[in-house]
């Protein structure tokens, strides 16, 4: 981002410092009904503003998505852009099958073994104790002590019998002590923390089309009435009047500038030609020069019209508990990166780190070590042409 467009962003903020904090919360949150309704209500009990023209009735395509993000949605969408279409069928009908913990009672299967993968990783197992050794093989610890803590000591662990698993393992209980830990960190419900309330319907208040390979985005008129301000209003009243329609235009200009920011990163996706990308929404907080706060209020319950269907703006972007489980995808970046390096000028760890955070993929030098010694790739000295 240039520098003049940063101080711009923040003398804008320093300008929004100065009104009132409900009416802000309700200008960024409200989803585009209930915005609407809220314009309105504002404009006929202030006297300096006046609506232009009716109420627009649009054509738009209403869907199914639920208010919090349901296990199966989250599986499902995961399925629809990364599974096989003989194998879409058999996951769906599992994905809908699993309980509140994420479990399946089910019949073993390929499709079955490939969902345990998606996020979160051991989804579709059948107890918390399969659940955590299928995370733990996601992250390449299938020689950890806490690996064969959990598949051949788990009762003793149950226990939390140091001694016996010490004495099982002929480790020290030191060792116990840490390899415990370790499974402290997993998940052993990986289906809880989803909602498990049917979806309900809703409408887009954004539409993103592509036409002649152009990117085409809009407001649904419908949720965005147009007023202006009285121009015979004097005083006090004209200076609230402007403010309010420069906070209008703040929730459509920043909304606009996320979308466009989707758009460069998942433009694939959206144009039904590849999966998403790994994207972190705190990657606009720098950008917009706000808080996470204020970033949540923005996007939450705000849907877009796209060409792969509607969407909430959340949806394109990646959770922290996923990208940091995501071990497969970021070996896989890893063997890429590398191959493609210069071999007279190797990357050191420290900018392979960096690379990865570059697509969104957070970890540590220290993890990138461990992940390169796991693929038996040496150092960057090693790997130098000679």
């Amino acid at each position: 981002m240039k520098i003049n467009q940063k101080i711009a962003v923040k003398l804008q903020n320093q300008m929004l410092q100065g009104f009132d904090f409900q009416m802000l919360q309700n200008i960024y949150a409200l989803p585009g009904p209930l915005f609407s309704e809220y314009v309105e209500e504002y404009i006929r009990d202030h006297s300096a503003l006046e609506l232009m023209g009716q109420r627009e009735s649009i054509d738009i395509n209403y869907s199914l998505i639920s208010k919090e993000e349901t296990l199966y949605e989250h599986l499902a969408f995961q399925i629809e852009t990364g599974f096989l279409l003989e194998e879409k069928e058999e996951a769906l009908k599992i994905a809908a099958s699993l309980d509140q913990n994420g479990f399946y009672e089910g019949e073993d299967s390929c499709v079955l073994q490939k969902i345990w993968y998606l996020d979160p990783v051991g989804v579709g197992t059948k107890s918390a104790k399969e659940a955590m050794i299928v995370q733990l093989k996601d992250q390449g610890n299938q020689g950890h002590l806490s690996f064969k803590i959990l598949a051949d000591g788990y009762k003793d662990f149950l226990k939390r019998d140091e001694n016996a698993l010490a004495k099982r393992f002929r480790v020290s209980i030191d060792d116990v002590k840490d390899a415990i830990q370790k499974i402290k960190l997993l998940n052993p419900f990986p289906g809880r923390g989803y909602d498990m309330v049917s979806s309900q319907y809703v409408v887009p208040e954004m539409k993103l089309e592509y036409k002649n390979k152009k990117w085409a985005f809009s407001f649904v008129k419908e949720f965005y009435p147009a007023c202006r301000l009285i121009q015979k209003v004097r005083g006090k009243d004209k200076i609230e009047a402007k403010r309010f329609i420069y906070l209008l235009n703040q929730r459509k200009s920043r909304l606009e500038w996320i979308v466009s920011q989707i758009v460069k990163k998942q433009e694939a996706f959206l144009l039904g030609k590849g999966k998403l990308t790994p994207y972190l929404r705190e990657t606009l907080l720098e950008s917009l020069d706000i808080s996470q706060s204020t970033l949540s209020r923005i996007l939450s319950e705000k849907v877009i019209q796209t060409p792969m269907g509607n969407f909430p703006l959340g949806y394109f972007f990646t959770k922290k508990t996923m990208i940091s489980s995501s071990y497969k995808e970021a070996k896989s970046i890893l063997i890429d990166l590398i191959e493609q390096e210069n071999k007279n000028k190797p990357y050191t760890d420290e900018e392979l780190k960096e690379k990865l955070q570059d697509q969104g993929l957070m970890c540590s030098r220290r993890v990138i070590a461990k992940y390169r010694k796991a693929l038996l790739i040496p150092g960057a000295y090693y790997r130098k042409r000679k």
